[in-house]
């Protein structure tokens, strides 16, 4: 792996409750701004793919490795959801910075079953 390059954006992946967004990158990537909450305010989402907006108050988002990982405080819908990463904002162990914006493909939330929505939402089916 060449070490002056910045991170490289690989995919992004949807778990099963159309609330979390996994974004892979190719090496273990470090927040560069000086909290997480900095790092949420540089993320936006475009559930039509085009008007980027930012997180909502309760979405979250997270390092792990070399994912960055954010959660919906609501399930997402469609097959055009985007998430864009500003650039400057994530970085390689060696300082490599990400210095451009940083787009998702469209990402198509699954269908979900009416049983696991009831629960999410505190209502059991019974």
């Amino acid at each position: 792996m060449d070490d002056t390059l910045p991170p490289t954006y690989v995919s992004a992946s949807i778990d099963s409750s159309n609330m979390v967004v996994t974004l892979s990158y190719s090496e273990n990537i470090f927040n560069n701004l000086a909290s997480l909450d900095e790092l949420k305010k540089s993320v936006s989402f475009a559930a039509n793919g085009a008007d980027f907006a930012v997180l909502e108050p309760n979405d979250n988002v997270a390092i792990i490795e070399n994912t960055l990982v954010v959660s919906f405080s609501s399930a997402l819908t469609g097959k055009t959801n985007m998430l864009k990463i500003a650039a400057n904002n994530v970085k390689y162990a060696k300082g490599n910075i990400l210095k451009t914006d940083a787009s998702t493909e469209q990402i198509e939330a699954g269908k979900i079953d009416e049983c696991f929505i009831a629960i999410v939402n505190g209502r059991f089916p019974g």
